[in-house]
């Protein structure tokens, strides 16, 4: 999964911590599938078997978009914005974006993403655009 470009920011199945998210976790001598989040966590589900655990912990990574996006651009400034989604789209790189109220309502920050493998490929607009 990694070489084809997820994201584990928000799943922890190696012993790699993570703030918040899914954790796949052995437990005496079944599995759990948990939720961390604020410090809280909250078993979703128990396997007695590692692949039928395995296999869900697949699934949901797969199913899951976010888990396949990039952040390559964290910018307030719009004429940033601009430029940075010039150049993806001079390369071909298929893109998302949104908006979040950052320090406030009046504080906006604008995120982009790009999916799986293309973060490589933009790891230069990442280290200008990023945070």
């Amino acid at each position: 999964m990694e070489e084809n470009g997820c994201n584990f920011l928000s799943y922890q199945i190696d012993s790699a911590p993570i703030s918040e998210g899914f954790i796949l976790a052995k437990v005496g001598t079944s599995f759990q599938w948990v939720f961390t989040e604020r410090g809280m966590k909250r078993v979703e589900k128990v396997f007695d078997c590692e692949s039928d655990a395995v296999f869900h912990a697949y699934t949901q990574i797969k199913d899951d978009s976010w888990a396949w996006s990039h952040l390559v651009g964290f910018i307030k400034d719009q004429v940033k914005l601009t430029a940075l989604k010039k150049s993806l789209q001079r390369r071909g790189i298929h893109f998302f974006d949104d908006m979040i109220p950052y320090g406030g309502k009046d504080d906006v920050r604008y995120r982009v993403y790009v999916n799986g493998c293309k973060a490589k490929a933009v790891a230069d607009l990442r280290r200008v655009y990023g945070r």
